[in-house]
C-alpha cells in the first residue's frame, strides 16, 4: 500500500528522502512564494520534539480579500432607506478605518462617516429550562457624500 511505503526500509542502503531531515530555513526557501502584503501571517514554531506547529496571527488587514470578510452582509431596513444611510453587519474585530477602506474597495465609493456599534445577542430559551444566548455582533452605519449611492443588491 502506498500509505505504508514510508515506513519500509530501503534495502540498497541509500537514505530515503523522507528520512532525511532538513532545517526549517531550507524548506522555507524552497517553498517560499510571494504572499500579498494583506494576508494573514502564519508563523511556524519548532518545538523540542522537532514538530512544526503553525500559529495564526489574526491581524485585521483590508485588501487581498479581507474587505469581503470585514463587510459580512448589508442590512436593508426601512430606517436606512429613509435616512439615506447604509447599514452593514461587520466583523466583530473590524474598526472604523478598516470598514471605510473595505467600503471603498468593494463599492468604489468613499464614505463621509462611519459609525460602529456592538450589539449584544438576545437571550433565548429552548424548551422550559434550557437557556442560551445568540452571538454578539457588530453593526456599521455608513453615510456617503451627497449624490453618491451604493447598489447593495448587485454589490457594485
Amino acid at each position: 500500500m502506498a500509505l505504508l511505503d514510508r515506513f519500509k526500509k530501503k534495502t540498497d542502503g541509500t537514505p530515503d528522502s523522507s528520512d532525511t531531515k532538513k532545517p526549517v530555513s531550507e524548506t522555507k526557501a524552497k517553498t517560499a512564494k510571494k504572499k500579498p502584503a494583506a494576508t494573514e501571517e502564519k508563523t511556524e514554531v519548532v518545538t523540542s520534539d522537532a514538530k512544526k506547529v503553525s500559529e495564526k496571527k489574526s491581524a485585521p488587514v483590508v485588501g487581498g480579500g479581507r474587505a469581503y470578510a470585514v463587510l459580512m452582509a448589508p442590512m436593508v431596513t426601512e430606517k436606512a432607506t429613509m435616512t439615506g444611510t447604509y447599514y452593514f453587519r461587520v466583523h466583530p474585530s473590524a474598526n472604523k478605518s478598516e470598514i471605510k477602506k473595505a467600503i471603498f474597495e468593494v463599492y468604489k465609493v468613499k464614505p463621509k462617516s462611519v459609525r460602529v456599534m456592538n450589539i449584544t445577542g438576545k437571550k433565548v430559551r429552548v424548551g422550559q429550562r434550557q437557556q442560551g444566548q445568540r452571538s454578539d455582533w457588530k453593526k456599521a452605519i455608513i453615510r456617503l457624500e451627497a449624490g453618491e449611492t451604493i447598489n447593495v443588491y448587485e454589490g457594485t
